[in-house]
């Protein structure tokens, strides 16, 4: 009885070492590439990552913020990798893909493409030009708001001269 209890207090101690020291690392682990980043910091400042999306509302410190762009650079190499052999995946289905189509089919599709990169060029086009119309337009009436003020300064004078 006395041995499985100092058996299993001696394992327990081990568990409970190995679960400390691995924490420890882990938190060393972080505080390099923390410092790591700091370092970045005080280097001269190239392109930096931006937050995400909604996470310059939420105040956060500048430590935060070191710490979410460390997150991101250590997940950004991998990332563009994946990315890369993604659209390399495609391309290379796109290929394979194609290359069971007939030449008339193929023909085709190339048409097709042409006829859709076409339209969303004028569909981009027309945004562009319906954008632009619309900035003129929010200008005007604070310009004609403007003008008739003048005018009516204009035609006081006159009103006391008769």
């Amino acid at each position: 009885m006395k041995t499985s209890l100092r058996s299993w207090c001696l394992g327990s101690c081990l568990l409970i070492a190995l679960t400390v020291g691995t924490f420890v690392s882990a938190q060393d682990k972080k505080t390099d590439a923390v410092k790591a980043t700091e370092k970045k910091a005080d280097a001269p400042k190239k392109a930096t990552s931006r937050l995400p999306d909604y996470f310059n509302k939420l105040e956060l410190s500048d430590d935060q913020k070191t710490k979410i762009h460390a997150v991101q650079a250590t997940y950004g190499a991998q990332i563009a990798d994946l990315k890369a052999k993604l659209k390399a995946l495609d391309e290379k289905q796109d290929t394979e893909v194609e290359a069971v189509l007939t030449p008339d089919q193929l023909k085709s599709l190339t048409e097709l493409r042409a006829t859709a990169a076409a339209a969303a060029k004028k569909k981009a086009d027309d945004k562009k030009a319906a954008d632009k119309a619309k900035a003129e337009a929010e200008k005007k009436p604070a310009a004609a708001a403007a003008e008739p003020a003048k005018k009516t300064e204009e035609k006081k004078p006159e009103a006391t001269k008769k």
